[in-house]
């Protein structure tokens, strides 16, 4: 007779799956989130019958989710919250999901932590390049559903919408210091 999953191994399961879809580690989600990675490690396992729902919200916060997105059956899965894309198309959205928090989290670790000019170029490219590929992916998925007739990707479509917003508020910054550290403008912020 198969065992009967609880409410914390299935929150547990849907959180890992977005954690890992947007390639955040349990000490980066941690960071984020102001959940230990013991606690995450301890609610991705199922070790806790139901996990607080202060904790799940404030995971959800830091993925870019709703808690109601980590609780709901059948929201966890190889990759992501439960979608109506096609699953490579699902996938495509997550992994860019994950770039641009990446690239974010790159972007503010350098503001620390200058490197040399090439790596920040680099690193500032590819912020520029992933924010106008994710609000082209959001805004294409809205279209498609709505042609389509199907409901869009809400969870992919907030994060993307989300990951845009913060990149926007790290924009004046980032133009800031490229000015004080490196001594010009970079291209792609004219």
């Amino acid at each position: 007779m198969a065992e009967e999953e609880t409410p914390g191994k299935r929150i547990g399961r849907n959180i890992r799956a977005v954690r890992e879809a947007a390639m955040y580690s349990r000490n980066e989600l941690a960071a984020r989130s102001g959940v230990s990675a013991s606690t995450i490690e301890d609610v991705e396992l199922g070790l806790s019958a139901r996990p607080r729902r202060t904790t799940i919200e404030k995971l959800g916060k830091a993925l870019g989710v709703e808690a109601g997105t980590l609780i709901m059956e059948g929201a966890g899965g190889a990759e992501a919250p439960k979608t109506e894309l096609p699953p490579s198309r699902s996938a495509q959205g997550w992994e860019l999901l994950g770039r641009i928090r990446a690239n974010i989290s790159l972007l503010e670790h350098y503001l620390e932590h200058p490197p040399d000019e090439d790596a920040w170029d680099r690193a500032l490219t590819e912020h520029y390049t992933i924010a106008v590929d994710g609000m082209a992916f959001a805004v294409d998925e809205l279209e498609q559903a709505k042609a389509e007739k199907r409901p869009h990707d809400h969870a992919l479509v907030t994060a993307l919408v989300r990951a845009d917003i913060a990149g926007a508020k790290l924009r004046p910054r980032l133009t800031e210091f490229n000015l004080a550290q490196y001594g010009h403008r970079h291209r792609e912020v004219g």
